[in-house]
């Protein structure tokens, strides 16, 4: 929690010097749809897929809202393992965030865009619990399938996110980004590299000579 807290100064203190730095002259509005996933950085995490709706205003001010989603099997360290002929019927985790965040953007050339951005979320959070191996069939075991029977647990999350990206304008409507993320709550944190498609008005469009 210290170090969440120390890098949450160090983000506040990077988004300032951003403003600072910003030497745009003209505002170019742009608002643009993220989509991607986010590849976990330890063994211990899993792939988030995430969607987000960025919007940014004068003053190289932006908002966003801001959604991740994931899923993940339950094996209990190896204990329990996939009974199912087709698919995989393992006991699953499920995590939603709705998150909404605000920081700064600073665009280094026409195409290249950088951005800091934190905010609170709400998380729910699905943990399965009181997890049961049942077995069932006939002729003698020949046709035994066995399965799981379990509990759901719902949990409602308040939480912190953190975001950093560096986005290429490829077109006026499209982009690509790389950048990290981290979403704090006391039940599942979790945080990676962030790989993004932009699609939206990015920047205006080159106009035509008509002479």
């Amino acid at each position: 929690m210290k170090a969440f807290s120390l890098f949450t100064l160090f983000l506040f203190y990077s988004l300032s010097t951003l403003g600072q730095a910003a030497t745009d002259s003209a505002f170019i509005r742009k608002y643009y749809f993220m989509l991607g996933t986010t590849i976990p950085t330890s063994s211990e995490s899993h792939a988030i897929l995430n969607g987000s709706f960025v919007k940014e205003t004068r003053q190289n001010y932006l908002l966003a809202v801001r959604m991740y989603s994931q899923e993940y099997e339950e094996t209990q360290d190896g204990q329990l393992r996939n009974t199912a002929l087709f698919g995989n019927n393992l006991p699953k985790h499920s995590v939603d965030e709705l998150n909404l965040t605000i920081g700064k953007f600073r665009n280094e050339r026409k195409r290249i865009n950088l951005s800091l951005s934190t905010g609170p979320s709400l998380v729910r959070y699905k943990m399965p619990h009181n997890i049961k191996k049942v077995t069932s069939g006939g002729w003698g075991g020949i046709l035994n399938s066995t399965h799981y029977e379990y509990d759901v647990r719902t949990y409602w999350l308040p939480g912190w996110s953190i975001r950093g990206d560096f986005a290429v304008m490829v077109t006026h409507a499209f982009g690509l980004s790389v950048g990290g993320v981290f979403n704090y709550n006391r039940k599942v944190p979790n945080g990676g590299l962030n790989l993004n498609l932009l699609i939206g008005e990015l920047y205006p469009k080159r106009k035509k000579r008509t002479d």
